[in-house]
């Protein structure tokens, strides 16, 4: 068991401000879950339903059966999954932004908006209590010795 100044001295060296831009990056893939989860189910980052509503009765029922949690003609952005497939998060030291590199990306912000991309406050408190609280809980012991239980 080391000394009280050996342990202040270890909690002193801790850099919180230096080390969450790197958790954000190491756990941006659940960043991305959340924010697809949203969409399949119509939603954007505010937590209100996508729209423009599907114009063509056709196109909304075959998207319907296709996914019920979107609603009768509530776009949820998928398709083929390029869309998906193409998130990413950018981080930097205060921020982080989600977007796709798809080639339908610009167009689609364009129609429903730039809340597509990012965390409604549910979303938020899945990732700040889950892989984000794990990736500090994890930072702080490997450099106190300290242990959460």
């Amino acid at each position: 068991m080391g000394t009280i100044k050996n342990l202040l001295d270890k909690v002193s060296s801790l850099d919180l401000r230096g080390q969450v831009p790197e958790i954000v990056k190491q756990t941006s893939f659940e960043i991305e879950a959340l924010n697809k989860e949203q969409l399949y189910r119509g939603e954007d980052s505010q937590g209100y339903e996508l729209s423009p509503l599907y114009r063509n009765k056709y196109y909304s029922r075959k998207k319907r059966s296709m996914n019920p949690k979107a609603g009768a003609g509530v776009p949820d952005l998928f398709l083929t999954g390029a869309f998906y497939k193409g998130f990413g998060v950018l981080v930097d030291p205060d921020t982080f932004e989600v977007d796709s590199v798809d080639s339908k990306s610009e167009k689609l912000k364009t129609k429903y908006g730039q809340k597509i991309f990012g965390l409604q406050p549910k979303s938020k408190g899945i990732y700040s209590s889950g892989v984000f609280f794990n990736g500090i809980k994890e930072y702080i012991q490997n450099i106190t010795g300290l242990n959460f239980k």
